[in-house]
């Protein structure tokens, strides 16, 4: 039997947060299809008017079926195991505010519930026909079929397939709801991060961020890891905002942003939430400590911003005049007056702070770092980082080791 294959797939599913199960044949009906859907809505469906989509499956098909709530579902035949495999909900396509606004009349909602409607559907992936989890699930057929041709057949729910027996009303809307305080708190909370990274200052109570997870995220799904994700991602967003507000440019941005979108969806428990999110705050500041030119004028900017963008590249002063188009004197001029550095100390800096990066977080040999560097000469290279830092590049990896 075929079951080492199904457990592996729902594995894998478990660990994109694809809701899946597997059903006794002896059960054949899509009551099961329809506990996944009144869950997820938090509704009650009558259950006697439903019309069974199991009635007539058949061997060697892939059934994909789409409700009347835009809920679709991926259903087949384990074949020999008198089981069926259910997968989902998931989105097809696009969830529209036209859609949701059809959903919120089929159920019933009043219209200050409809953006809470929104926030749930955003916490269903979207599984098309050329996503690596669809083919995923078409390789899973093959092997369960023995067979490499598997037929896939759509199916849609009629209009009022699952009539509705409840709707939410305000009484009992707590499990949608976010009180007034929680909210107010959220805010506050955020807005202060908001001020304190604008102006690189980290002088915020970092014990805050250990309540996040018991009030501060909005609850939009079962799922408390996926709703700290969730919130995690509003938190890079604004904290990127607020970045640029400080005056780094979306260079600098760029690169932490997509570090931290990697690292959020990479947690793997809750309390390694709080820990992520004090280091999103701290990085945030330093980003804007450390590459914040609000305080420059342009031209200085521009120098600044090339030197960062490349400094394995040529960063002679000769160099830097050319690319600005006015002479080495004007800025050498205005570069020390609004920095406190002649243009070649600041690009020494950068390089060996960079080489000081390098050395602690690579293996790379030295000669390899000092071309990253910009240095050609690896004899040169571990002069001038002696000079600045006191010890040679060796010694200075040895001391990281230790």
């Amino acid at each position: 039997m075929p079951i080492s294959e199904v457990k592996f797939c729902q594995t894998v599913l478990d660990k994109c947060r694809i809701k899946n199960q597997v059903l006794s044949a002896n059960n054949f009906n899509d009551l099961s299809i329809t506990n996944c859907t009144q869950e997820f809505l938090g509704i009650s469906i009558d259950r006697t008017k439903t019309t069974s989509i199991f009635t007539k499956i058949k061997d060697k098909t892939l059934y994909r079926y789409t409700d009347e709530f835009y809920l679709s579902y991926l259903f087949f035949n384990v074949a020999r195991t008198a089981t069926v495999m259910i997968i989902g909900p998931f989105l097809s396509d696009e969830i529209t505010e036209a859609k949701l606004l059809e959903v919120g009349e089929k159920i019933k909602l009043l219209p200050h519930q409809q953006g809470h409607l929104a926030e749930i559907y955003s916490s269903l992936p979207t599984i098309s026909v050329s996503d690596a989890i669809f083919n995923l699930i078409i390789s899973l057929c093959e092997k369960v079929f023995s067979s490499k041709k598997v037929n896939v057949v759509n199916l849609n729910a009629p209009p009022s397939v699952a009539p509705i027996t409840t709707s939410l009303k305000d009484d009992d809307y707590d499990e949608f709801k976010i009180s007034a305080i929680a909210m107010e708190n959220r805010y506050k909370f955020e807005n202060a991060l908001i001020r304190a990274v604008t102006n690189g200052q980290t002088d915020i109570d970092l014990n805050a961020f250990n309540t996040i997870n018991s009030s501060i995220f909005e609850k939009r799904t079962n799922d408390t890891l996926r709703n700290a994700k969730n919130y995690d991602i509003i938190m890079n967003t604004l904290l990127r905002k607020a970045a640029e507000n400080g005056g780094v440019h979306p260079l600098y941005i760029d690169r932490l942003s997509s570090q931290f979108a990697h690292k959020i969806e990479q947690l793997e428990s809750m309390k390694d939430n709080s820990a992520l999110m004090v280091e999103m705050f701290q990085e945030y500041c330093r980003l804007v400590r450390d590459h914040s030119l609000k305080s420059y004028s342009p031209i200085v900017q521009s120098v600044i911003l090339l030197i960062d963008s490349d400094l394995s590249a040529d960063l002679s002063t000769q160099t830097l005049a050319k690319a600005q188009s006015v002479s080495l004197g004007y800025l050498s001029a205005v570069f020390r007056k609004e920095t406190g550095k002649t243009l070649s100390q600041f690009v020494r800096e950068k390089r060996i702070n960079y080489a000081k990066h390098l050395l602690i977080t690579t293996s790379l040999q030295v000669q390899t770092i000092a071309l990253h560097c910009g240095i050609m000469d690896s004899q040169y290279f571990t002069k001038i980082f002696r000079s600045e830092t006191g010890v040679t590049p060796k010694e200075f990896r040895q001391q990281k080791d230790k």
